[in-house]
């Protein structure tokens, strides 16, 4: 049985957002740039990564849990995508802190 649509868009959005956001933070500068070229390349790998990783899951799993099942089972592949999405989340702790120590006036300039 396959997730319900409104987990696809949030997982699609927070990944939209992340590309979007890298983007502005690289441009801006407020974190170090390696950080944020990691986040929007890693981005862009990531859903086809995690796409092929579900492509082959069996038919009586969704793909949540062909990825808790991979992580368990100690799949390289699952724990690399774990990692990669725990690095976003720091990452975005990481940026927004960036963002509000500019102050208002530093980020609605370019």
């Amino acid at each position: 049985m396959p997730l319900p649509a409104y987990v696809w868009f949030i997982y699609y959005t927070f990944f939209a957002l992340t590309l979007v956001y890298g983007i502005l933070v690289l441009i801006k500068g407020v974190i170090p740039r390696l950080w944020s070229t990691i986040a929007v390349v890693g981005t862009i790998l990531f859903l086809p990564l995690a796409f092929s990783y579900s492509f082959y899951r069996p038919e009586n799993e969704n793909e949540w849990e062909h990825f808790i099942n991979g992580i368990v089972r100690g799949d390289p592949y699952a724990w690399l995508l774990l990692l990669f999405f725990l690095y976003l989340i720091i990452w975005w702790f990481f940026a927004i802190r960036g963002i509000m120590k500019l102050g208002p006036a530093s980020r609605t300039k370019s």
